[in-house]
């Protein structure tokens, strides 16, 4: 999505992300089961490339989006 486009909608897209709707998930330094979970539920969340981009840009320590992104053995 173009930057320009993406500031006009804000940070709306944050309503549509699958990760608050698991608060007892650590999604900062998760234990290595969660980290599995983490990465499913990221992984089809629908507004994961938002998300990345959001943290790309803003320079997110965390880099929402990134680390639950499955790797090349999970795709």
């Amino acid at each position: 999505m173009r930057t320009e486009h993406r500031q006009h909608l804000g940070l709306a897209w944050r309503t549509r992300a699958a990760c608050p709707h698991h608060p007892q998930l650590d999604w900062i330094e998760p234990s290595p089961v969660n980290a599995d979970e983490c990465r499913s539920i990221c992984g089809r969340c629908p507004v994961r490339i938002e998300c990345l981009e959001f943290a790309i840009e803003s320079r997110e320590p965390w880099e929402s989006g990134a680390d639950w992104t499955p790797t090349s053995d999970e795709n």
